[in-house]
């Protein structure tokens, strides 16, 4: 079925007078075919109650191996009068996407590098967090005066393309357009004494699993306390009894409702995630302990980082090293631990060093993580999570 989208690209073009070529942000037409799946080829494998119980329950289909929640719109009135939303303060998973597929090829390309210097300004407003923000950044981008040339019509049709890729994550089932999302899950923010549990999925953990260290938007440049006191702990829908035993074992307590969550019992996937958990913990680490160490400098280090604690950077590459290989999570989930682990443990033994390089909110986040694996236990109540030991290779 064809609809009509309005993504984002950037073009080469020319501004006023000027002979040289200038790039700017602007959006173009696409129709995309999305298919439309019949009823019977999906397994409805979830139900999640929204933020508020009064706005209901958002379901969570498996097709193709891949699981899709629904966008919110209707086939019959988006296939007549196209997406709707405004690309330039739409916030929704598939602008989301289409602006990081953006900022991927411009990263890629060599950004501030080329002829043209006005990307790196392209690059810091797509790296924005609010939308508000990074829409009014095009403002001095004049858009709107670019003469087209040559180079203007080769730079649409890539962008159609790559678009289409993600476009490619859409499809109408039960005369509703779902989009393609990670496994369904609870997510634990724990600050202080307190836990907040919402309803997350594994999108999280495939966007970092699939970005570079160096990508801005999911490892940024700066070092920020508030960011990692914002991280979360991710657990599968079935382990409800497992998370809230965590939480106890913690000492925080549940603030607000746990929403409901159910995997039907019809449901044919996998539902074990501690790998998948454990890889996005490692990327977290990796990056603020790489923070750190381009944050210290030959004349402020202490001589332990340079001389007597050679295993602590033997323990972070190698940790940096195997995450770069991105293994299958499940079944490298035991050596991650391993590594993981070892890195902790040498930066507790060299405390001269440690409060630097993983500081007292990195390392509260780490251990807290790391309790909930292997075959320790983690609540006064001698209980072990459901999912049990991670696996061991064959």
């Amino acid at each position: 079925m064809k609809i009509a989208f309005q993504v984002p690209c950037v073009v080469r073009g020319r501004i006023g007078r000027g002979k040289g070529l200038k790039s700017v942000v602007t959006t173009t037409r696409v129709d995309f075919d999305v298919p439309e799946v019949a009823e019977s080829a999906a397994v409805w494998s979830y139900a999640a109650e929204l933020a508020r119980s009064a706005d209901g329950y958002s379901q969570f289909y498996r097709y193709d191996g891949q699981f899709y929640a629904g966008t919110g719109h209707y086939d019959n009135e988006t296939v007549q009068k196209g997406w709707p939303e405004d690309p330039w303060q739409a916030d929704t998973p598939l602008y989301a996407r289409l602006w990081h597929a953006l900022l991927d090829d411009l990263l890629e390309a060599g950004i501030g590098k080329g002829e043209d210097p006005n990307l790196s300004t392209v690059v810091a407003a797509l790296t924005l967090d609010d939308v508000m923000e990074r829409a009014s950044a095009w403002d001095d981008l004049a858009a709107a005066g670019l003469k087209a040339c040559p180079e203007t019509e080769d730079d649409i049709e890539e962008a159609r393309r790559k678009a289409g890729q993600v476009l490619d994550g859409l499809m109408i089932y039960r005369r509703e357009l779902v989009l393609t999302t990670g496994q369904p899950c609870y997510a634990v923010h724990i600050k202080g004494r307190e836990a907040r549990i919402t309803i997350g999925s594994t999108e999280e953990h495939q966007r970092l699993r699939a970005a570079s260290f160096e990508h801005p938007v999911f490892y940024p440049f700066a070092r920020s306390n508030d960011r990692i006191e914002a991280l979360k702990h991710y657990f599968p829908i079935e382990e409800r009894e497992a998370m809230l035993a965590f939480v106890e074992a913690s000492g925080a307590r549940v603030v607000g409702r746990v929403p409901k969550a159910s995997r039907h019992r019809w449901a044919d996937h996998d539902e074990v995630m501690d790998g998948l958990e454990l890889d996005r913990i490692a990327r977290i680490t990796v990056h603020e302990i790489a923070l750190a160490f381009a944050s210290t400098t030959f004349y402020t280090a202490p001589s332990a980082l340079l001389r007597e604690n050679r295993s602590l950077f033997e323990a972070f590459y190698d940790l940096k090293e195997f995450l770069d290989e991105r293994r299958e999570p499940e079944a490298a989930g035991e050596e991650l631990e391993t590594r993981l682990t070892e890195l902790r443990e040498q930066a507790k033994a060299a405390r001269s060093v440690s409060d630097g390089l993983i500081n007292r909110p990195l390392g509260a986040f780490l251990d807290l993580a790391l309790s909930r694996f292997g075959d320790r236990r983690i609540s006064t109540l001698a209980f072990l999570p459901s999912a049990g030991a991670l696996p061991k290779p064959l």
